[in-house]
């Protein structure tokens, strides 16, 4: 082979190298572009979207009161409650669906049977209707409804303390 020949081909060589080689390079910038499109659409739709709902959430500070002062706007006054022992007491207000949650609780040095029971005759004696499954002696829950509100009352324990959580649903 001449000299020149070889050169010619050598140097077409290196070309084609360099435009495969550069093909490469952009399919790979192609193919990294799309996997973080991908990754940005799917953290889009993994990120749920926040509410509209207009809701006015009221925390009762604790501290600054005391007594019956301590449960949340809108609970009922009738239902008992150790107030010394609150150490959760807020209200939501849906006011575009008329509905009012009022929620407290408290811890308690009586056990969970003897809780359910003193609630579920409070319950019984002040006219809620349990339905068919408004009382579970297993889960030591209690659900009622009077007047089209509701009462949900439930006694978990944690670290032997047993507490009360108190919901009620007024609908106006």
């Amino acid at each position: 082979m001449p000299p020149g020949q070889s050169n010619t081909s050598s140097n077409r060589d290196v070309i084609s190298l360099v435009v495969v080689f550069l093909a490469l390079l952009i399919v790979v910038y192609l193919i990294q572009g799309t996997f973080k499109d991908n990754e940005k659409a799917a953290d889009q739709v993994s990120q749920p979207e926040g509410t509209k709902e207009n809701v006015i959430v009221r925390e009762t500070n604790l501290n600054e009161v005391s007594g019956r002062e301590r449960l949340p706007i809108g609970f009922p006054t009738d239902v008992p409650v150790d107030t010394s022992a609150i150490v959760e007491s807020f209200s939501a207000n849906y006011p575009d669906r008329g509905v009012t949650q009022s929620t407290v609780s408290f811890s308690s040095n009586k056990s969970q049977a003897a809780l359910f029971s003193e609630y579920a005759t409070f319950m019984t004696n002040t006219g809620y209707d349990f339905g068919q499954s408004g009382k579970n002696e297993n889960l030591k829950t209690l659900f009622g409804t009077k007047d089209g509100n509701d009462l949900l009352i439930v006694f978990p324990i944690n670290n032997s303390v047993t507490s009360v959580q108190i919901t009620y649903v007024e609908r106006k």
